[in-house]
């Protein structure tokens, strides 16, 4: 069962083609997703397709054609959503309504960290909800809900609380996070 283009071009942009609100396991409705993301660059029925195409391939037990590029799709979504939810439990159900199927288990212990506190460096690709970096030579721009900094390369910056729907730190040397309550984050350390 090999993936589609559309199909690897969703698992290449989860954030741009799934990312929605969700707290139930039951799988959402692909047509109802496709509409609500208000996705322009394919027709419904061809992102319908695609998409139960990857539940299908992400639902199957072995080891098959595509289904690295799945868990990496998933491995890269769960680092950008992981901080709304309360528990590894919460997010899974998330992660099955979206993609049919639970975080795969060579990752479950690195997003167990992060809920029990003992978080890795945030190092994240996708630009979402205009939060935007830019990494000229010796400095890091970022921009977090319509606030902007600068930083110099070996600087740092530490936010003691920030409520924020998405992360991306690209450029940064790392990201730490004391704590996450609430949908809030604590303790943000930004260094350059």
């Amino acid at each position: 069962m090999a993936l589609s283009n559309l199909a690897k071009n969703i698992l290449g942009n989860p954030m741009g083609y799934l990312d929605i609100e969700h707290e139930s396991k039951i799988a959402i409705d692909p047509s109802q997703l496709y509409s609500t993301k208000k996705i322009t660059s394919c027709t419904e029925d061809s992102y319908v397709v695609a998409l139960k195409s990857i539940r299908a391939l992400a639902s199957r037990r072995g080891t098959y054609e595509g289904k690295d590029e799945v868990r990496q799709a998933i491995d890269s979504y769960a680092e950008s959503i992981w901080f709304r939810f309360s528990s590894l439990n919460k997010m899974n159900q998330h992660l099955k309504g979206i993609f049919g199927c639970e975080l795969p288990t060579r990752y479950r212990e690195k997003y167990q960290a992060h809920f029990k506190g003992g978080v890795e460096p945030v190092n994240q690709t996708t630009v979402v909800n205009q939060n935007t970096v830019v990494e000229p030579t010796n400095e890091v721009s970022l921009t977090i809900e319509g606030l902007s900094f600068t930083l110099s390369k070996g600087a740092s910056m530490t936010i003691g609380e920030l409520t924020t729907k998405t992360l991306d730190f690209k450029g940064l040397k790392s990201v730490t996070i004391d704590r996450v309550a609430n949908g809030q984050l604590y303790g943000v350390r930004l260094d350059a």
